[in-house]
Protein backbone atom coordinates (compact mmCIF):
# COMPACT_ATOMS: atom_id res chain seq x y z
CA UNK A 1 0.00 0.00 0.00
CA UNK A 2 1.18 3.59 -1.00
CA UNK A 3 -0.68 6.58 0.24
CA UNK A 4 -3.97 4.80 0.98
CA UNK A 5 -3.80 3.03 -2.39
CA UNK A 6 -2.57 -0.82 -3.47
CA UNK A 7 0.34 -0.99 -5.95
CA UNK A 8 -1.98 -1.20 -8.76
CA UNK A 9 -4.15 1.47 -8.33
CA UNK A 10 -0.79 3.35 -8.14
CA UNK A 11 0.74 2.64 -11.15
CA UNK A 12 -2.16 2.75 -13.30
CA UNK A 13 -2.44 7.03 -11.70
CA UNK A 14 1.45 7.59 -12.75
CA UNK A 15 0.28 6.17 -16.20
CA UNK A 16 -2.75 8.19 -16.77
CA UNK A 17 -0.92 11.15 -14.93
CA UNK A 18 -0.46 14.34 -17.40
CA UNK A 19 3.19 15.99 -17.41
CA UNK A 20 3.15 19.00 -14.56
CA UNK A 21 0.02 17.91 -13.22
CA UNK A 22 -0.36 16.07 -9.66
CA UNK A 23 -1.76 12.47 -9.63
CA UNK A 24 -5.11 11.96 -8.50
CA UNK A 25 -5.69 8.59 -7.21
CA UNK A 26 -9.88 9.18 -7.44
CA UNK A 27 -9.86 9.14 -10.81
CA UNK A 28 -8.22 5.85 -11.69
CA UNK A 29 -11.11 3.47 -10.42
CA UNK A 30 -13.42 5.12 -12.75
CA UNK A 31 -11.15 4.77 -15.55
CA UNK A 32 -10.74 0.60 -15.17
CA UNK A 33 -7.42 -0.44 -14.53
CA UNK A 34 -4.97 -2.29 -16.68
CA UNK A 35 -2.82 -5.05 -14.87
CA UNK A 36 1.12 -4.39 -15.58
CA UNK A 37 3.85 -6.12 -14.90
CA UNK A 38 6.96 -5.05 -13.33
CA UNK A 39 8.66 -2.04 -15.17
CA UNK A 40 6.14 -1.87 -17.95
CA UNK A 41 5.83 1.45 -17.59
CA UNK A 42 8.96 2.36 -18.71
CA UNK A 43 8.39 0.56 -21.97
CA UNK A 44 5.40 1.98 -22.75
CA UNK A 45 7.13 6.06 -21.66
CA UNK A 46 10.02 4.92 -24.27
CA UNK A 47 6.96 3.97 -26.99
CA UNK A 48 4.83 7.30 -26.08
CA UNK A 49 6.63 10.55 -28.12
CA UNK A 50 7.44 13.00 -25.26
CA UNK A 51 8.06 16.67 -26.15
CA UNK A 52 10.39 17.42 -28.86
CA UNK A 53 13.80 19.39 -27.69
CA UNK A 54 15.19 22.35 -29.66
CA UNK A 55 18.38 22.67 -30.06
CA UNK A 56 19.25 26.35 -29.04
CA UNK A 57 19.98 27.74 -32.26
CA UNK A 58 24.50 28.28 -32.64
CA UNK A 59 25.64 31.76 -32.23
CA UNK A 60 26.18 33.86 -35.79
CA UNK A 61 29.41 33.68 -36.81
CA UNK A 62 31.33 36.79 -38.35
CA UNK A 63 31.66 36.35 -41.68
CA UNK A 64 34.51 34.09 -43.08
CA UNK A 65 37.11 35.70 -45.18
CA UNK A 66 37.53 34.78 -48.10
CA UNK A 67 39.54 31.73 -48.81
CA UNK A 68 41.81 30.74 -50.48
CA UNK A 69 43.82 34.18 -50.98
CA UNK A 70 44.95 35.21 -54.08
CA UNK A 71 48.71 35.52 -53.58
CA UNK A 72 51.41 33.38 -53.11
CA UNK A 73 54.32 33.48 -51.32
CA UNK A 74 57.61 32.01 -53.19
CA UNK A 75 60.02 30.39 -50.88
CA UNK A 76 63.64 30.22 -51.68
CA UNK A 77 64.44 27.20 -50.44
CA UNK A 78 61.77 24.96 -50.21
CA UNK A 79 61.77 22.11 -48.06
CA UNK A 80 62.74 18.44 -49.79
CA UNK A 81 60.61 16.73 -46.58
CA UNK A 82 59.28 17.91 -43.33
CA UNK A 83 59.72 15.69 -39.94
CA UNK A 84 56.46 17.11 -37.98
CA UNK A 85 57.54 15.04 -35.05
CA UNK A 86 60.20 17.18 -34.54
CA UNK A 87 57.86 20.40 -34.35
CA UNK A 88 55.54 18.41 -32.04
CA UNK A 89 58.79 17.88 -29.53
CA UNK A 90 59.56 21.62 -29.95
CA UNK A 91 56.23 23.26 -30.67
CA UNK A 92 54.92 24.58 -33.97
CA UNK A 93 55.33 28.60 -34.80
CA UNK A 94 52.52 30.63 -33.57
CA UNK A 95 50.20 31.21 -37.09
CA UNK A 96 50.39 34.66 -37.84
CA UNK A 97 46.62 34.90 -39.81
CA UNK A 98 43.93 34.66 -36.94
CA UNK A 99 41.57 35.49 -39.38
CA UNK A 100 42.15 32.74 -41.70
CA UNK A 101 42.48 30.42 -38.56
CA UNK A 102 39.01 31.36 -37.42
CA UNK A 103 37.32 30.46 -40.56
CA UNK A 104 38.92 27.38 -40.58
CA UNK A 105 38.27 26.54 -37.06
CA UNK A 106 34.65 27.42 -37.73
CA UNK A 107 34.23 25.00 -40.81
CA UNK A 108 36.00 22.11 -39.27
CA UNK A 109 33.83 22.58 -36.23
CA UNK A 110 30.53 22.86 -38.98
CA UNK A 111 31.77 19.65 -41.11
CA UNK A 112 32.61 18.04 -37.29
CA UNK A 113 29.03 18.38 -36.39
CA UNK A 114 27.49 17.59 -39.91
CA UNK A 115 29.38 14.50 -40.11
CA UNK A 116 28.31 13.34 -36.34
CA UNK A 117 32.54 13.10 -36.24
CA UNK A 118 33.53 11.86 -32.69
CA UNK A 119 35.12 14.33 -30.16
CA UNK A 120 38.81 13.03 -30.81
CA UNK A 121 38.35 13.16 -34.29
CA UNK A 122 36.98 16.79 -33.84
CA UNK A 123 39.38 18.08 -32.03
CA UNK A 124 42.51 16.43 -34.28
CA UNK A 125 40.58 18.61 -37.04
CA UNK A 126 41.35 21.67 -35.51
CA UNK A 127 44.83 20.70 -34.13
CA UNK A 128 45.88 19.48 -37.56
CA UNK A 129 44.59 22.78 -38.37
CA UNK A 130 46.36 24.78 -36.75
CA UNK A 131 49.65 23.28 -37.31
CA UNK A 132 48.95 23.23 -41.24
CA UNK A 133 48.75 26.47 -41.19
CA UNK A 134 51.81 26.71 -38.71
CA UNK A 135 53.86 25.44 -41.13
CA UNK A 136 52.29 27.31 -44.34
CA UNK A 137 54.16 30.01 -46.27
CA UNK A 138 51.13 31.79 -47.30
CA UNK A 139 48.71 31.91 -44.89
CA UNK A 140 45.34 31.20 -46.32
CA UNK A 141 46.02 29.97 -49.40
CA UNK A 142 45.37 25.96 -50.75
CA UNK A 143 47.40 23.80 -48.54
CA UNK A 144 48.93 21.14 -50.22
CA UNK A 145 47.40 17.42 -49.76
CA UNK A 146 51.15 16.09 -49.62
CA UNK A 147 51.78 17.78 -46.01
CA UNK A 148 48.01 16.61 -45.05
CA UNK A 149 49.26 13.43 -45.04
CA UNK A 150 52.44 14.04 -43.01
CA UNK A 151 49.30 14.64 -40.34
CA UNK A 152 49.44 10.66 -40.08
CA UNK A 153 52.98 10.55 -38.63
CA UNK A 154 50.95 12.35 -35.29
CA UNK A 155 47.91 9.93 -35.20
CA UNK A 156 46.12 12.82 -36.97
CA UNK A 157 42.87 12.38 -39.00
CA UNK A 158 44.42 13.40 -42.41
CA UNK A 159 41.29 11.99 -44.54
CA UNK A 160 38.74 14.07 -43.21
CA UNK A 161 40.91 17.08 -43.71
CA UNK A 162 41.62 16.24 -47.32
CA UNK A 163 37.57 15.90 -47.59
CA UNK A 164 36.95 19.35 -45.51
CA UNK A 165 39.62 21.25 -47.29
CA UNK A 166 38.51 19.96 -50.95
CA UNK A 167 35.21 20.99 -49.97
CA UNK A 168 36.29 24.65 -49.25
CA UNK A 169 38.36 24.54 -52.25
CA UNK A 170 41.08 24.95 -50.19
CA UNK A 171 43.71 21.99 -50.70
CA UNK A 172 46.27 21.92 -53.28
CA UNK A 173 46.01 18.40 -54.23
CA UNK A 174 49.92 17.54 -55.28
CA UNK A 175 49.58 13.34 -55.14
CA UNK A 176 50.98 11.84 -57.73
CA UNK A 177 48.88 9.22 -58.74
CA UNK A 178 49.72 5.57 -58.27
CA UNK A 179 49.53 4.70 -61.75
CA UNK A 180 52.24 7.22 -62.79
CA UNK A 181 55.21 5.61 -61.03
CA UNK A 182 53.94 1.87 -62.16
CA UNK A 183 53.85 3.25 -65.95
CA UNK A 184 57.59 4.52 -65.60
CA UNK A 185 58.86 1.39 -64.00
CA UNK A 186 56.56 -0.62 -66.56
CA UNK A 187 58.73 2.02 -69.19
CA UNK A 188 61.93 1.77 -67.62
CA UNK A 189 62.96 -1.25 -69.54
CA UNK A 190 61.72 -0.04 -73.18
CA UNK A 191 64.57 1.65 -75.50
CA UNK A 192 64.91 5.70 -75.13
CA UNK A 193 64.24 5.86 -79.25
CA UNK A 194 62.40 3.30 -81.92
CA UNK A 195 63.11 1.57 -83.51
CA UNK A 196 66.48 0.85 -81.52
CA UNK A 197 69.87 0.79 -83.09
Amino acid sequence: MRDGVCRLCFKQAQLMRRPHYAMVLDEVSRCGQQLCFADMERRVRLMTPGPVRRRAEPSAMPSPVPLPVKHLQLVLFPPHGRDLRRGQEHGFLEVNAPEVAAALKAAASDYARRHGLEYFTAQGLDRGLRILLAIQDTPGAPIRASDVLLLRDLHLPARPLLKLLSQLDMLDDDRIPPVVPWFRELLADFPNRWPPN
